[in-house]
């Protein structure tokens, strides 16, 4: 008698295992081509520390009050031309602050940097993912030669884990402060400093100290979030860290220098503290306050700005507001209009005192002229 071939335990596990994988392998393309493929930037080695290790958070109160001669005035200029790692909100507390001395501050987002800053008083960078060529850092050396006032804030490195569904990478992203720091003496560590005893609740809120060349008198330190550290070949250390202090990858503890300041040249190790959310924490405005000191006190002599040089935004008007108030308000008519030898008549030509005389001199509303 004839038996039926059924099949085995064997050929069902087989079947079963290959749809199971098939699946598997499904899901894991369909997770490659539609899930995120960036995780959010850490520090490089942040996993190498024990995130348990926490202080009491400091509290957060005080404003930015420069000590600045108010009849000053002038112009900040800052990059946006090199993939900078900010927005307009990172930085609002130091741009009012600014304002509130009378300064104009404009956003330099491309075309030649001479024409931007020829009537600029000083020029901040911040946190750039493209260099500087070789011609714009010449350019700054030129200004800051002048007299104009520069300010550099660098940020360590960061990796960014990247998924393409079969594994994952890392990138590391970068600022690239090397070429314009370094045409000053100037090195921005890429690696991240961190302190497990004096912080703001967390050992990447490193506290630093503010030396005595800073006149600074600080309880609390000002607040850095991940900064990095920063050093001069022949300038001044404004921030420190303290000797519980530590580099990422390395085991030694010691003091680290976060801020310093040579000639019309000073550069932070981090930018985050500028932040609404930080900017007073401790006393991180004191030191805030301290930059725009500095961004002000400059004496380089500037020119008039060129219209089509000038390619950053301002909260400032644009020149035309007295023209405007000219036209906006018609003269009453005289009584009697012919009349030569009225002294009220508004469209006398010879009058000094008429608002709407366009050839008068001292005349606050009359239109700017023409180059």
């Amino acid at each position: 008698m004839m038996m039926r071939n059924e099949p085995s335990i064997l050929g069902y596990a087989l079947i079963f295992c290959f749809v199971v994988a098939a699946v598997l392998g499904a899901s894991m393309l369909f997770a490659g081509v539609f899930a995120p493929t960036q995780s959010p930037a850490e520090p490089y080695d942040a996993t190498a520390f024990d995130e348990s290790v926490r202080s009491v958070p400091l509290d957060a109160s005080g404003d930015i009050d420069p000590d600045v001669d108010a009849e000053n005035s002038g112009t900040v200029l800052i990059d946006t031309a090199h993939g900078n790692q900010f927005d307009r909100e990172d930085i609002l507390p130091l741009i009012e602050a600014l304002e509130q001395q009378n300064y104009t501050v404009r956003f330099h987002s491309g075309g030649e940097l001479e024409t931007a800053l020829a009537a600029a008083d000083a020029y901040v960078v911040i946190g750039p993912q493209q260099t500087h060529s070789v011609d714009e850092v010449a350019t700054v050396e030129s200004f800051a030669d002048s007299g104009g006032r520069v300010m550099l804030f660098g940020e360590p490195d960061r990796v960014l884990l990247v998924s393409d569904g079969f594994g994952v990478s890392s990138i590391r992203e970068r600022t690239t402060l090397s070429g314009l720091g370094g045409a000053f003496g100037m090195t921005f560590d890429p690696q991240f400093v961190y302190d497990m005893e004096r912080n703001d609740g967390g050992y990447k809120q490193v506290i630093a100290t503010p030396t005595d060349t800073t006149d600074i008198s600080s309880e609390d330190g000002i607040v850095l979030s991940i900064p990095g550290e920063v050093r001069s070949e022949s300038g001044t250390v404004l921030l420190e860290s303290s000797e519980t202090a530590s580099r990422a990858g390395a085991a030694e503890n010691r003091v680290h220098s976060l801020a310093v300041v040579d000639g019309n040249v000073l550069a932070v190790g981090d930018s985050s503290f500028l932040g609404v959310t930080r900017y007073n924490i401790g006393d991180t405005n004191e030191f805030i306050a301290l930059l725009v000191e500095f961004a002000v006190s400059g004496d380089r002599e500037t020119t008039e700005a060129d219209e089509t040089g000038d390619t950053g935004d301002s909260d400032a008007g644009d020149g035309t507001e007295g023209e405007d108030g000219a036209d906006s308000e018609e003269p009453v008519p005289p009584e009697e209009p012919d009349d030569p030898e009225d002294p009220d008549d508004p469209e006398d030509p010879d009058d000094p005192d008429d608002p709407e005389d366009p050839d008068d001199p001292d005349d606050p509303d009359a239109p700017p002229e023409e180059e």
